[in-house]
């Protein structure tokens, strides 16, 4: 129990500028990690290459996803930032637009996403969190469920590029 609070007590953290997702992923960023199914068994390792730019008032996230089978998945997400530390997203993959916001230390949202495996095409729940670790890293748990059963989950690092 006496490491329960460790990283609210951190100093790195507690000297870091309040978290914004379109702050951090501005630029070339690169993360690694795991689908693993609601068992736990790890079924695909996946490399992503993100790189975010400002266009007018508008982020643009693009995102390739490699996976072990080799098959490229790409993505753009398109982020609108708001005073109140929510933001509004919308890529070609989601059903409905997102709202997300940022907290001290990372981002939370939930969206509906439309995915295709082994040709089947369907729509997912993707609970998605993203904590900082420090100021050049982060990790994403994304939770997938298809009608309120967890379908699996994503484990990632991102790093910023430097």
């Amino acid at each position: 129990e006496a490491g329960m609070n460790y990283v609210a007590r951190d100093p790195v953290i507690h000297t870091l500028p309040p978290f914004g997702y379109s702050s951090f992923f501005e630029g070339p960023v690169d993360a690694w990690g795991v689908f693993m199914d609601r068992f736990g068994n790890v079924r695909s390792n996946v490399v992503v290459r993100m790189n975010g730019a400002w266009r007018g008032d508008t982020f643009v996230l693009d995102e390739e996803f490699r996976f072990d089978d080799g098959v490229p998945d790409q993505r753009t997400w398109l982020l609108k930032d708001h005073a109140d530390g929510r933001f509004t997203a919308t890529c070609d993959q989601c059903v409905g637009p997102i709202e997300g916001r940022n907290v001290a230390n990372g981002t939370h949202i939930v969206y509906r996403f439309r995915i295709t495996i082994r040709g089947i095409a369907f729509s997912v729940v993707f609970d998605d969190e993203v904590r900082r670790l420090d100021e050049r890293r982060v990790f994403n748990r994304a939770t997938m469920k298809k009608f309120g059963i967890t379908i699996g989950h994503f484990l990632l690092i991102a790093e910023r590029r430097l």
